[in-house]
């Protein structure tokens, strides 16, 4: 983590797995930005993404890319592939184990290192979205939140639809896929009913703060 916060490599709102990113610092940060938006008479459109079986997804040849793009080559990259790639699996059932597999994907979920490197991966996004005025967007490991703040007369939902597509297209490009089920849209401050927006051509489920 010392290297990549040294080459200014994870970007500011990846929180989570690092110094100075805790999660309490990403709710903090959002509160102010909601409590700021809501007195200045604005709407704040909030949509919680998820991405489906992130950390099992990416593939071990797009992570050694990303990994080299975070300037970690030689030997340490070379024992960091080794660990992924030469990595087994059973099952074992009433004392009984399966065959042995092995795997062409995933960052090893309940590992000390496949957070580290699952964000890694995931950062590209961050530049993507950051091409995209009038959004913000926090994350945490696979978890993201994009925001939208708009005077209602000022409505135009092609914002944040843009913003979901570049996460929809980006996944999908990574054989990943967002998860529609587990999507959902939180607004803040003066209502908006026109405010609708769709993942995958599915319209996401609109939920009050109070029943999340």
């Amino acid at each position: 983590m010392l290297h990549l916060k040294a080459n200014n490599f994870l970007p500011e709102e990846q929180f989570g797995f690092r110094a100075g990113h805790s999660t309490t610092k990403q709710m903090v940060l959002f509160n102010e930005h909601i409590t700021r938006s809501t007195e200045n008479k604005m709407t704040t459109d909030v949509i919680y993404m998820d991405v489906e079986k992130a950390f099992d997804q990416p593939k071990f040849e797009e992570m050694q890319e990303e990994l080299k793009e975070a300037k970690i080559d030689g030997n340490l990259l070379n024992l960091i592939m080794f660990l992924l790639v030469h990595r087994v699996f059973l099952v074992k059932v009433n004392g009984k184990n399966s065959n042995e597999t092995t795997a062409d994907s995933g960052a090893g979920q309940g590992s000390v290192l496949g957070p580290i490197l699952f964000i890694i991966f995931f950062s590209k996004l961050s530049k993507l979205l950051k091409n995209i005025n009038g959004i913000i967007h926090f994350k945490f490991a696979d978890d993201l939140k994009l925001l939208y703040s708009y005077f209602i007369k000022d409505f135009d939902s092609s914002i944040m639809q843009k913003a979901i597509a570049t996460v929809s297209d980006w996944c999908e490009s990574k054989s990943m896929k967002v998860a529609p089920t587990k999507t959902f849209h939180v607004q803040f401050g003066p209502s908006n009913p026109n405010a609708k927006y769709f993942v995958n051509n599915i319209e996401i489920e609109r939920k009050e703060v109070a029943n999340l």
